[in-house]
């Protein structure tokens, strides 16, 4: 059965050493159209720079690019690693002025980096060492404004809030978005799977003032560490008891890749149970009194992701307390 839907243009950039992570994001998006497609009256469409490149010969294949495929894509996803890409006229690499460029033009953006164990190759070249603290550097410097840690069952989960947001932006109907194109898509119902993840209940107003818990001390050390981790990595679940592990190795990453103390990691279990208890986070039960999953609403999630520049910075700063030094 057929039915109306507006085409979002999703662009995937990145360099080249995450091209099997490109793919995935491609076949993810292509997921997300079966399973929310005709709930939201949206298909994705994805696109990448080999969509152009090939065709055409220019002195400035960045421009072209960023007037093909940048100027007219509705939401950006950027996947680094190890590397920031090929330097451009302007800009540091490719892939950052693509994101510049997005920002500029208040598109939607998701940034993953991917928290893998660097290869020994980059641990052995100096100077692919050096091109890695690029990307850590620029890692901090974009700051909180979407970055997430690459986790390929989570696209989709992060895809619908940003189509979403851009939706609320755009003040319209699910019928049309303005500029955007319209098409009309013919599926089959039963391919069509819903998994509702975000939506079911209407938006809660919050409670909580991270802004004032940040200012008049009402946070405890380790959990402000964990709103600097939230915000760096994008990850709002945390695993207790028996699903605790995987969550604290993820932590212990994010701590050896800062260089951090591990303080977080080793209170994980207190700081979880103090931030539940006061409705910060939420439990999810498999029965009667068995917790096995913690997280941080949606709501406030996005409520923390909106914090003033100069609360993200004191943040920031709590965490650069926390650096080891050598």
């Amino acid at each position: 059965m057929s039915f109306e839907a507006t085409v979002l243009q999703v662009l995937i950039a990145s360099p080249s050493d995450v091209r099997d992570q490109r793919d995935e994001i491609e076949k993810q998006i292509f997921e997300w159209n079966k399973q929310y497609a005709e709930e939201l009256n949206i298909v994705l469409l994805p696109k990448r720079w080999e969509d152009v490149a090939p065709a055409y010969s220019t002195d400035d294949p960045q421009q072209l690019l960023n007037e093909k495929l940048v100027g007219k894509c509705d939401i950006l996803i950027g996947v680094f690693w190890t590397k920031l890409g090929t330097p451009t006229a302007r800009y540091g690499s490719g892939t950052l002025e693509e994101i510049s460029v997005c920002i500029e033009k208040g598109k939607e953006i998701m940034l993953y980096f991917l928290i893998d164990d660097i290869p020994m190759d980059v641990i052995a070249s100096e100077e692919k060492q050096k091109e890695f603290n690029k990307v850590q550097a620029y890692k901090r410097e974009y700051g909180h404004k979407g970055l997430y840690s690459y986790e390929t069952a989570r696209i989709k989960e992060h895809l619908y809030e940003k189509v979403n947001d851009f939706k609320k932006k755009s003040g319209a109907s699910n019928s049309g978005y303005g500029p955007q194109q319209s098409v009309v898509i013919d599926e089959k119902p039963e391919e069509l799977v819903k998994v509702p993840i975000i939506r079911g209940t209407a938006p809660k107003e919050s409670s909580i003032n991270f802004s004032s818990l940040l200012k008049d001390g009402g946070l405890k050390p380790a959990e402000i560490l964990l709103l600097g981790y939230i915000l760096d990595t994008g990850d709002r679940n945390f695993g207790y008891r028996g699903m605790a592990k995987n969550t604290i190795e993820k932590i212990q990453k994010w701590e050896i890749d800062l260089n951090l103390i591990r303080s977080l990691s080793t209170e994980y279990e207190t700081v979880i149970k103090n931030l539940a208890a006061r409705n910060i986070l939420e439990e999810e039960r498999t029965g009667p009194g068995n917790v096995r999953l913690y997280s941080l609403p949606i709501y406030l999630f996005n409520e923390l992701c909106k914090l003033p520049p100069k609360s993200k910075h004191r943040i920031d700063e709590f965490i650069d307390g926390y650096v080891r030094i050598n």
